[in-house]
């Protein structure tokens, strides 16, 4: 299958081509072409894309078309207004496939704080690392209990990894709460967690999948 890209997507060409696991030119089998589709969702570089079959305009070929959107509305970033909460983001900062996120919400009953970064793992689309914090400052009410107030702050690292049908992570995190006007403890919490995702059916003709899931996790909690 020879490869097209339309149009020329501004991506590291390195990084480009680990997410594409045929070589042009030569044949391409479904399980190729699903890997390509698993690293290309990890890369997470465009906000919109697909990749196409097309036969071919030289000969009795395919050809395996990339078409990308890069442009994203600055009104993504206002979706939750209505909820006074707003959304800025960069979506593959200079080139490098690197996505920035964050959320920022004032409500005065549930204040919120996060940032996430994420980028591949030595230039390869199959690999990435995501580094990510949250805080919130939050008043609730609950019927057996006057209104309490909790400030937790969260932060950890994850790792990804796309292989066609199966795909892996792996998270470290700590955290941290504190209440006030409750009688539940507060203090830190230390956790990892694993988790495999495999596709065990696949019917295109159906647009059916059936996916399957595993996690183990292990967490230490230290109270004040």
């Amino acid at each position: 299958a020879r490869l097209r890209l339309e149009p020329e997507p501004k991506l590291d060409a390195q990084l480009l081509g680990s997410a594409f696991a045929f070589a042009p030119a030569s044949p391409l089998r479904a399980a190729d072409y699903r890997r390509t589709l698993a690293r290309l969702m990890l890369l997470d570089a465009f906000p919109s894309w697909r990749v196409a079959l097309e036969a071919s305009e030289r000969d009795d070929d395919l050809d395996a078309v990339l078409r990308t959107t890069e442009t994203r509305s600055w009104l993504a970033a206002l979706r939750g207004l209505p909820f006074q909460t707003v959304y800025p983001a960069l979506r593959n900062a200079g080139g490098r496939g690197v996505n920035i996120e964050s959320v920022a919400r004032w409500d005065a009953q549930k204040r919120r704080a996060a940032l996430s970064v994420s980028a591949p793992i030595a230039r390869d689309a199959a690999w990435r690392y995501r580094l990510w914090a949250d805080g919130r400052n939050e008043n609730w009410v609950v019927p057996s209990l006057a209104g309490f107030n909790l400030k937790r702050t969260e932060a950890g690292l994850d790792l990804l990894r796309a292989q066609g049908d199966w795909r892996w992570s792996a998270r470290a995190s700590v955290s941290a709460r504190r209440f006030w006007n409750a009688p539940f403890p507060g203090g830190t919490a230390v956790g990892v967690r694993a988790a495999v995702d495999r596709d065990v059916l696949r019917r295109p003709e159906w647009r059916f999948t059936l996916a399957a899931h595993g996690e183990s996790s292990l967490a230490r909690f230290f109270g004040r």
